[in-house]
């Protein structure tokens, strides 16, 4: 066969080659299919292309031999990777038909191979690279157009390929997306949630195994919540320090792993798979955040092709976890809510409980006498008329005094002064109420406030706990004085009672909240903590009691 028609023939194979490409759909293959088509018309034994795409591919065939030649290689395909990790690289001049001057040669040794070499381009950019070994230091002139031709087309071909591949992607993420959005918004059970994490996590990330852990700050120990495959009974319960394994890792650097040979990692921890009898191979792990913050982990376990975990996993998988942080968190903040509400039924119940005491110790009975000696006056009335004004000026005074009985109820109820005047004024006139001149005990007011109000809701939590701690005193102390100190301290209001009355063990108190029904203490506790603030009771039998409440303004 003379040169023309070997010439003939490789134009034809390349142009049928190139009229294929118009088909394909996978990147790989493109590239093998290139670099098997260039070996051919070049005779090359053994070449290697490099794309860098978002997940690059890197593809051997045939012998790539002498050493030397496989170390230019090496050190050419890293600089590229170098340049376009750095940005986009283009040779304005590859858009001109005629140009060879990118398709270039290097003699590696005087007696050894020659390397053909060009970069993959899309139009003009940049896109990878393509080296042969040939053993002909002079490469035709055909040749070198054929090679400029295969490059513009493979380039131009893979970034075609996988624009598509990532718009499919995309429109799978978005369904997939959509998927896990009906089904994690279907559920604020938490238990029912982790499950539906779990199964939508291995399927879609098309893993073997998944597993979550959330994050106990308390013991900085990772705790395993619930997991999707594998050996999952045997992690029941199963705690992890934060320092230990890729989960640990992740959860205090607060950043993703992905890890596609864990026995070269040595952030792996084996100690899970022995426990559970699994073998991992590779691994993507990243945190569950809410406001940036890590509050677990969420990691898939050996894909089930052989390809690996790639980036778009990872960026996936940042989604999942995302989604599944803030359903967590949602979750916890129904249990936490529907507790509340449990226990906003019990104190109504508690306030219930305390105003029907304070009626029948107090007005009910009052009544209940005023009753009896209006009856008694009636029949003075008629037996001995003096003795009955004197009588009647005694029942004004039990009037009087149930009728202010019944105001200070109504005041503790809804302090109306507090939500016009304010809390200098709501403390003066609660006091004002209680207190009786010479008798015990003395009230000492150290309002260091002025008349300066500080939004509802911090004025009526004040108050609210200030009276739970006064009328403590006035119930059990015995106390000779109760002071009431209201001030600020740079950015806090603090509000102290204290007492110089019988004092008592604050940690026998609140042991025994459940056996005698009464919440006084944990009440006040709980009105801080909702308003970020601190509450300090300081009590020892005989010493009186300190009641300290700070909340930041």
């Amino acid at each position: 066969m003379s040169l023309f028609d070997d010439s003939t023939d490789h134009l034809l194979a390349l142009t049928r080659f190139l009229t294929q490409l118009a088909t394909a759909n996978l990147i790989r293959e493109t590239l093998v299919l290139a670099l098997d088509e260039a070996m051919r018309f070049t005779g090359s034994p053994g070449g290697i292309v490099l794309f860098m795409g978002q997940e690059p591919a890197h593809i051997q065939r045939g012998i790539v031999e002498p050493a030397p030649a496989a170390q230019q290689i090496e050190t050419w395909e890293s600089l590229v990777r170098q340049r376009l990790t750095q940005g986009e690289w283009r040779i304005a001049s590859a858009v001109k038909p005629n140009d060879l001057s990118f398709v270039t040669t290097t003699l590696v040794s005087a007696f050894g191979p020659t390397l053909l070499n060009a970069p993959l381009l899309a139009e003009d950019r940049v896109v990878g690279t393509i080296n042969l070994i040939v053993q002909d230091p002079e490469i035709p002139l055909l040749t070198r157009q054929m090679l400029a031709l295969l490059v513009r087309a493979v380039g131009a071909t893979s970034v075609e390929i996988e624009r598509r591949l990532l718009m499919r992607q995309g429109f799978s993420h978005l369904d997939t997306l959509h998927k896990v959005g009906q089904v994690l918004g279907g559920t604020l059970e938490l238990h029912t949630l982790l499950n539906e994490i779990m199964r939508l996590t291995s399927e879609v990330m098309e893993a073997e195994a998944s597993s979550l852990w959330l994050i106990d700050e308390k013991a900085q120990e990772l705790v395993f919540e619930y997991a999707h495959g594998g050996q999952r009974e045997a992690l029941r319960q199963y705690r992890m320090p934060m320092d230990q394994g890729i989960a640990g890792w992740v959860a205090t650097h607060n950043e993703p792993v992905l890890s596609n040979n864990v026995s070269q990692d040595e952030r792996f921890n084996q100690r899970v798979d022995v426990r559970t009898g699994y073998l991992t191979h590779s691994i993507l792990c990243v945190p569950l955040r809410i406001k940036g913050k890590a509050i677990g982990v969420l990691q898939v376990l050996n894909r089930l092709d052989d390809e690996g975990f790639t980036e778009s996993d990872l960026n996936l998988l940042n989604i999942l976890a995302a989604e599944a942080a803030i359903s967590i968190e949602n979750a916890r903040l129904y249990r936490s809510l529907r507790e509340e509400r449990d226990r906003i039924v019990m104190v109504g119940e508690d306030v219930r409980r305390e105003l029907a005491r304070s009626l029948h110790d107090g007005p009910a009975q009052a009544l209940a006498a005023i009753n009896m000696r209006l009856d008694f006056i009636r029949k003075l009335l008629e037996r001995d008329p003096q003795r009955a004004a004197s009588e009647i000026q005694d029942l004004e005074r039990m009037v009087s005094e149930t009728t202010r009985d019944v105001r200070n109820l109504l005041f503790e109820l809804r302090p109306i002064v507090l939500e016009a005047q304010g809390l200098r004024a709501a403390i003066e006139s609660f006091v004002g109420r209680l207190w009786r001149v010479g008798k015990r005990p003395m009230f000492h007011l150290q309002l260091d406030i002025g008349d300066e109000r500080f939004g509802p809701s911090t004025e009526t939590t004040v108050f609210a706990v200030a009276q739970e701690a006064i009328n403590n005193a006035l119930r059990h102390a015995d106390a000779d004085n109760i002071i009431v100190h209201l001030r600020q301290e740079q950015s806090d209001l603090v509000a102290t009672v204290r007492d110089d009355g019988l004092g008592f063990r604050v940690s026998t108190v609140e042991s025994g909240y459940e056996r005698r029904g009464s919440f006084g203490l944990l009440n006040m506790r709980e009105r801080a903590d909702m308003m970020n603030g601190s509450l300090s009771i300081h009590a020892a039998p005989g010493k009186g009691t300190e009641v300290t409440l700070r909340i930041p303004l």
